[in-house]
This record gives C-alpha cells, structure tokens and sequence, in this order.
C-alpha cells in the first residue's frame, strides 16, 4: 500500500459523511468512520516502513575468509555487499578476516552479525558460544548440497564391509582433511570401529586422489575418499575424486566397491547471530533463496565455487562437524560458553 503524501485529516470530507450519514442520531456513526479513515491512513504510513531499520536494526556487519589481499577482496565482494545494503535499507559493512579462527573468535565475541562460513568454522563458532543460527547454504549446479566420505576397496577384493579390513592397510589424506580424514575416522569411531586398530598399516597422503590412486596401485587394500554419490554412478557420480578420475581416464567403476559411506557433510553456510530480530533473519533468508536469480553478480560474487543458489539449512546438519570440536563425552548440541541474554 502506498502511503499518502498529504496529511490524514486532509484525505477526509465532512459533507460526504453527512450524506452517508444525514440523521443526528447517526453522529456517532460518522466518529467511527471518519476515525477508522484516519487509523487506515497512519498504518498505511507506517507500512511502508520495511527496511531493517525498522526492527531496530542500524547496520549489518558481514565477515568471511579472502584468500586474497584485503582490498582485493572488498572489491571483489561488493556486488553482494550493495545488493544486501539496497534490499536491508541499512549500511553494510564487510571485515574480510586472513584466517578462519579469526571469523570464529569475531562471531563468537559478537564483532560481526552475519558470517559466510564453512561447514567446519561453522561448526567451531557455534561450539564457542551457540550464538549464530544458518540461513541457507550454497548447492552445486547439480543440486547436492554436501558430500560425503567412502571408504573404497578395489571390485576383486573379497572386502564388503569395514570390518573386514582387519589387519589390512588404508590410504588416507593428513588430518586436516575433513571428507578424506576427519569425518571417516568420527564416524566410524561412532560406530564402534577404531581405524588405527582395525588397520596394521596406514598410507597418509596428500589428498583422496592419491589415496585412490595407491589403491589402484595396489600398493594399499582400501582408501578413504569423498562423493556426491549422486549422479551416474559410471561416471563416477557427479563431483569428486572418483569423478575426475573417470573423466582422466585412470579409473573404471566397476574396478572398485564402495563398502562404508557417511552421513551428509553439508556445504558451509551463511549463518547469522541468533539475536537479530526475526523478521530481518526471515528477510535475509528470503534474499539468499532469490539470490541465483533477482542478483546474479552479487551470488557469484560471494559463491564462486557453488552456482545451483542457496537452499535452506538447520543446525541440525552440521551434527558431524560439530562432533569433530567436542570432546569425547560431552553433548556436540551444547555450547562451550552459555547464551548471554542480551546477546
């Protein structure tokens, strides 16, 4: 509704009241009217209010990792920046932060109110303080919205489960893989299998195309690796190592078995501090979903490696990294540090 440019009192004629209304018992009548009129008019003012600023909120500071140098990023990062400042009605401010504990350490301090995370800081800010929620995460033109970890043996080997990889050997990326370490050792270990004692031997190696690549080799019985799992499974499903294998011509699907695969690992998300008022958290939710399409220089913008656009996301999926920052014993739902209720 588009709100007057004149006064209230002004869009009102007393006459035509009078006409509606002639007899004097009918005055009351005429009040009601004539004050409903006024109250439509300032509501109709007042509507037009849709900005942030409206809920209270003064200006938006957003914070990410760059790869790059800080000014390169920033402008990099505009179109995203201007496009969240034209819709928000508010300032926007972007902190482009070196490394991912320092976008950890602002989150949980409350120095920013909405973080382009991955799945992993994502994971450790919460734990800190249980202060910042998801509001969608980017998929890939194909749709998925994670991968998960493998556990591959080659097609003629006799192995079908994880178990049976006793006293075998295993290749494996360094422990800062989150898909080709990380994740599979968790979750197997959740499943009660210890692979450093399921195994006599383990390959670390540089990444999970290496370890494939040994195990194609023989050099190695089974390796960790990490998939879509969607797509034709002939071309080595959508993404992934088993994919570009295929594609380099190194690799025949029906040269290997996948026998243990994990649950979802969710592509980070973009996550806001669980303070901001709900209508502007609802908007911002909003905004990514129509992003792909209503901005498209401002998604590529801040995702340049995920194009299908922004999909909703809860806390919920991002269960297995946030068990990889909790220690043995305690609850992965529940912050280090409380809640502080003024957030």
């Amino acid at each position: 509704m588009i709100a007057p440019e004149w006064p209230a009192w002004q869009l009102v004629d007393q006459s035509s009241l009078d006409s509606v209304f002639p007899s004097a018992h009918a005055s009351l009548m005429r009040q009601w009217v004539f004050s409903s009129l006024i109250l439509a008019c300032v509501s109709a003012t007042l509507g037009c209010a849709h900005g942030a600023e409206s809920f209270g909120v003064l200006r938006l500071r957003i914070g990410m990792v760059g790869a790059g140098q800080v000014k390169a990023e920033t402008e990099r990062l505009e179109p995203f920046r201007a496009y969240l400042a034209a819709r928000l009605e508010i300032p926007v401010e972007l902190q482009i932060f070196r490394k991912g504990q320092e976008l950890v350490d602002a989150a949980a301090h409350r120095a920013i109110d909405y973080g382009v995370y991955t799945a992993a800081t994502y994971a450790a800010a919460w734990r800190s303080c249980g202060c910042i929620e998801p509001i969608g995460a980017p998929r890939s033109i194909d749709g998925t919205a994670g991968v998960r970890s493998i556990l591959v043996v080659r097609g003629d080997s006799p192995y079908l489960k994880a178990t049976d990889l006793q006293g075998r050997s295993l290749a494996m990326a360094g422990q800062g893989s989150i898909a080709g370490h990380m994740i599979p050792v968790s979750e197997l270990a959740g499943e009660g299998i210890d692979v450093a004692k399921l195994v006599s031997r383990v390959e670390t190696v540089a990444d999970p195309d290496a370890a494939l690549t040994l195990l194609l080799d023989r050099k190695v019985d089974a390796a960790f690796a990490w998939s879509t799992l969607e797509g034709e499974q002939g071309e080595g499903y959508d993404r992934g190592p088993l994919h570009d294998l295929v594609h380099r011509g190194i690799l025949d699907m029906h040269a290997i078995r996948i026998i243990w695969r994990s649950g979802l690992i969710p592509n980070g998300p973009h996550a806001v501090r669980d303070t901001l008022p709900l209508q502007v958290k609802s908007h911002l939710r909003d905004l990514l979903s129509e992003l792909l399409e209503a901005g498209p220089d401002a998604y590529d913008a801040v995702e340049p490696n995920f194009s299908g656009g922004f999909g909703p996301i809860g806390h919920s999926a991002y269960l297995p990294l946030l068990r990889l920052v909790t220690p043995p014993g305690e609850d992965p739902m529940q912050p280090l540090a409380p809640k502080s209720p003024n957030g």
